[in-house]
């Protein structure tokens, strides 16, 4: 149903026919319909904005008259009194611009959630799916980044770090830096490139072990390093060198100022900081549990040698597993020969025994002879 059109209504009566009689103005009143929160509007001819003339959009807030009107691009219009814009009622106009604005409004009063999820559902797609091709293709993740820069980069980039604040830390936000989702720059060639700089696909630890060292109670990566030390370890070689270690990060950390957020941004995106603090859990794991080959495997630059697999962690969980498995698999087929040639060997000495019965040297026979038979 159309909702009522602002117009003017002539009152009648006795008293004004009286009034009209006697030559006096007729009292009129005006009948407007205020728009409310959520309302789809249109604009009206707009001489101070020509770009608005015609265009749809619904009323985001209301303060006194005058309206705040969201389009359906996302802009906000600010400072819109009634006057300069009309009701709609979508069974007198039914254009698809209203359509994606109503879209647009429900999934934003729904909080963005039904469009979060979709999106995460599409991204796990994308990534099952091209993660299946990295045997074919060792630069799988290029492709895909393209597919996924389809997506709304922004409010996947925003929703990324409000999680990273919560907790949850995004891995690999290298990637994220290309709005065209290309992980590589325009001016690199790919994994050459690595030798100058961390793999784009390296899971970023730096930002969670920040954040352990601060949950501590330490104000800074220093006073974590000094609190691991007595104050005569103070002069070793090894205080020396995580101490500096410590200042790297620290003078990377203050770029970010009082906000936690952005610090742990920060830190995510540089290699530097990664290095560095991968370097200090390492030293602490290996101190606290003296497993060296575990505190190797947690640096970001691994030194090469025997001790460290080249091979992703995919393909040696994979031989790992098979080779668990056909290990498992000799000792049920060598437990199961020796249950076999155990129950013939046992017949093989109860007749023994029996034939043994009688002197105590006869005896001694039959058990020799049950000896030679289960050696049979």
């Amino acid at each position: 149903r159309a909702p009522f059109v602002g117009r003017e209504c002539e009152r009648t009566g006795p008293g004004v026919t009286r009034q009209a009689a006697e030559a006096v103005p007729s009292t009129l009143r005006q009948l407007s319909v205020v728009p409310t929160v959520g309302t789809v509007v249109q604009f009206k001819e707009c001489k101070l904005r020509p770009e608005l003339n015609w265009c749809f959009g619904v009323v985001e807030s209301r303060q006194g008259g005058v309206l705040t009107v969201c389009l359906a691009g996302g802009s906000l219009v600010q400072g819109v009194v009634l006057e300069d814009v009309n009701p709609v009622a979508l069974s007198d106009v039914e254009p698809s611009s209203v359509r994606e604005l109503l879209q647009a409004q429900l999934g934003k009063t729904l909080g963005g959630q039904t469009r979060m999820l979709e999106q995460a559902k599409k991204v796990k797609e994308l990534l099952v799916l091209w993660h299946g091709r990295s045997a074919l293709l060792p630069a799988w993740t290029k492709s895909f980044w393209q597919e996924l820069g389809l997506l709304e980069f922004k409010e996947l980039k925003e929703k990324l770090e409000e999680l990273s604040t919560a907790g949850a830390v995004a891995h690999s936000l290298d990637a994220f830096r290309a709005q065209e989702g290309i992980a590589w720059g325009e001016d690199e060639d790919g994994p050459e490139s690595w030798e100058a700089a961390l793999p784009p696909d390296l899971k970023r630890a730096g930002p969670e072990i920040y954040s352990s060292m601060k949950a501590s109670g330490v104000r800074c990566v220093r006073d974590w390093v000094n609190s691991m030390f007595s104050v005569e370890q103070r002069q070793s070689a090894r205080y020396v060198d995580l101490f500096n270690v410590a200042t790297l990060v620290d003078f990377k950390a203050r770029e970010g100022g009082s906000s936690q957020s952005k610090v742990l941004s920060i830190i995510a995106q540089d290699d530097t900081c990664e290095v560095a603090l991968r370097r200090l859990a390492a030293w602490i794991h290996e101190r606290r549990t003296g497993d060296r080959d575990a505190a190797q495997s947690m640096l970001a630059i691994k030194p090469s040698s025997f001790s460290t697999d080249v091979a992703p962690s995919w393909l040696v969980a994979q031989a790992a597993s098979y080779s668990q498995s056909e290990h498992k698999r000799r000792e049920r087929a060598r437990a199961q020969g020796s249950a076999s040639h155990g129950s013939g060997g046992s017949g093989g000495g109860k007749a023994g025994a029996k034939g043994g019965n009688g002197k105590g040297k006869e005896k001694k026979k039959g058990a020799g002879g049950k000896a030679a038979t289960q050696g049979d």
